[in-house]
């Protein structure tokens, strides 16, 4: 039995941030970090970012979104790459760097393989001190290589059988 799943490919941009009602993610016991670190999408915990051998990331950022309620006096993100550790204090909500303070150079390589794990530390009103984790998980590709036969423009369909393989079939 095959089920066909339409695959989208859209980019999601936030104008500005804002702290849902209701429970807070400190109060839920949630412990993961909001990353915004490749391809222009906001997630919750991991990321893995894919780019190309000697591809320029010039001005290229990684945000982090601290999540917790306006109780928050302070929080320092850490990021910790291979070869370099970076501490940001966030700046309200967010915290940003750019890929060149945690990267030498100004294009990928293949040593920059690997995660980067981001450690957000607050502190409340309290004294009580919070920490938050997550990861961007970097894979750095050979040129010329295409991981998937798809671009933005492109529609494709996605197979999963029983057994949890899985084929991709795009409209060229």
């Amino acid at each position: 039995m095959r089920f066909i799943v339409p695959i989208t490919m859209l980019l999601m941009g936030c104008a500005s941030f804002t702290r849902p009602q209701g429970i807070s993610p400190q109060d839920a016991g949630d412990r993961t970090a909001i990353v915004l670190g490749c391809e222009g999408l906001l997630v919750r915990g991991y990321q893995v970012c894919r780019f190309t051998e000697g591809q320029r990331f010039d001005d290229a950022t990684i945000k982090v979104i601290v999540p917790f309620t306006n109780s928050i006096t302070k929080s320092i993100v850490k990021f910790r790459a291979k070869t370099k550790a970076v501490a940001v204090e966030a700046d309200g909500a967010i915290a940003t760097i750019l890929y060149s303070d945690l990267f030498d150079g100004q294009s990928f390589t293949k040593d920059m393989d690997g995660p980067v794990q981001i450690v957000i530390t607050s502190v409340d009103d309290n004294g009580k001190r919070i920490s938050m984790l997550g990861y961007l998980i970097f894979i750095i590709l050979k040129p010329g290589y295409n991981p998937l036969p798809w671009s933005r423009d492109t529609e494709c369909n996605l197979w999963y059988d029983a057994s949890g393989r899985s084929n991709v079939q795009c409209d060229r």
